[in-house]
């Protein structure tokens, strides 16, 4: 009896937690043109005529290069996603580079008439991890919410066993 209540708790709070978060985001996000996507954590964007890349805050998808599993699934999600948008919009937090020069931003964009953040979405479907922590990041908790859901039905890169590390992902053969 304690286990239901307990779960039943766990979900009604999960579910007021993304309901909170569903009627999109008002803060203080940059309009800029969606140029590519490149990979699954990465998109170019143009900002004021220059091209940027932009690295989508707080997650890590697996790595084009080598032999790591759900990588192009990843970015086809994120291809997928954004296919009918001219535009993104940029939500900075914490540190504005990484040591490569990409711009670190949370990227938002309209499904249908929805605001709704990218880097949210390419988590909750198991293609990335939580990752690149920092103190006080604004949309922290949204992401390990997405990460459990993904994790605890197994979706993409949590249905491999020890696939997801703290440091990344382990090549598979």
């Amino acid at each position: 009896m304690k286990f239901k209540f307990r779960n039943l708790f766990i979900i009604i709070f999960s579910c007021f937690i993304l309901l909170s978060c569903l009627s999109g985001y008002n803060g203080n996000l940059k309009k800029v043109s969606l140029n590519r996507v490149i990979d699954g954590d990465t998109i170019k964007v143009s900002i004021d005529g220059k091209l940027e890349n932009v690295r989508l805050l707080l997650i890590d998808a697996p790595e084009l290069r080598g032999s790591y599993p759900y990588s192009s699934e990843a970015r086809k999600f994120l291809e997928r996603r954004l296919s009918d948008d001219e535009y993104v919009y940029l939500e900075m937090d914490g540190k504005e580079r990484d040591n490569y020069g990409r711009l670190l931003a949370y990227v938002w964009y309209y499904d249908g008439d929805k605001l709704k953040m990218l880097n949210e979405d390419v988590v909750g479907e198991g293609l990335a991890r939580v990752a690149y922590v920092f103190e006080g990041a604004k949309h922290l908790e949204i992401l390990n919410l997405a990460q459990e859901n993904a994790k605890v039905k197994g979706e993409n890169i949590w249905s491999i066993e020890g696939y997801v590390t703290d440091s990344g992902f382990k090549k598979q053969n």
